[in-house]
């Protein structure tokens, strides 16, 4: 007899990016993770965060906070997660390692992070943040890059690929 077929592992590929916003709220969901609680989407971040960001934005004025697609304010490391449909776009590096230019900063989701996070700590509001990309195609074809970012550096901790939200 063979295994009953549920919504978690249906393996669609995603159309839009707000089909990986859904994925990523499933999965923070998925750890007990409470939305406008535990996590906040987009601009719902604490005042405090949007401080952090302010001058961050991704347009080329940079005149407004930046806007990480989820936030996570309830550990002592606050949490900022950049998600991009599609594994293309998941990160952008060049020898001298992950690109921070405008273009790398809007197009990719581990550069958004990162620069989000070192934002974060230039304001001098916090002293650490971690940042995660997550970019994919579908629930089974996902890569989630984790970094601990710290006075301006960044040390890549795990990049997890093809994984699915149970």
């Amino acid at each position: 007899m063979g295994a009953k077929n549920n919504n978690t592992f249906n393996n669609s590929a995603f159309k839009l990016e707000s089909d990986v916003d859904d994925y990523v709220k499933e999965v923070l969901q998925s750890l007990g993770l409470k939305k406008r609680k535990d996590f906040n989407e987009k601009s719902a971040m604490s005042d405090y965060m949007k401080e952090s960001l302010k001058g961050a934005a991704k347009t080329k004025e940079k005149s407004n906070f930046g806007i990480p697609d989820f936030s996570i304010e309830i550990y002592p490391v606050p949490i900022i997660i950049e998600n991009k449909l599609g594994n293309k776009w998941h990160e952008d590096r060049n020898k001298s390692g992950i690109k921070l230019d405008d273009n790398s900063v809007r197009r990719y989701a581990v550069n958004g992070a990162v620069y989000y996070a070192k934002k974060m700590i230039a304001s001098k509001k916090y002293d650490e943040v971690i940042a995660i990309g997550i970019s994919a195609e579908s629930k089974t074809d996902v890569k989630i890059s984790v970094f601990y970012v710290f006075s301006g550096h960044f040390c890549r901790y795990f990049t997890l690929c093809g994984i699915a939200a149970t």
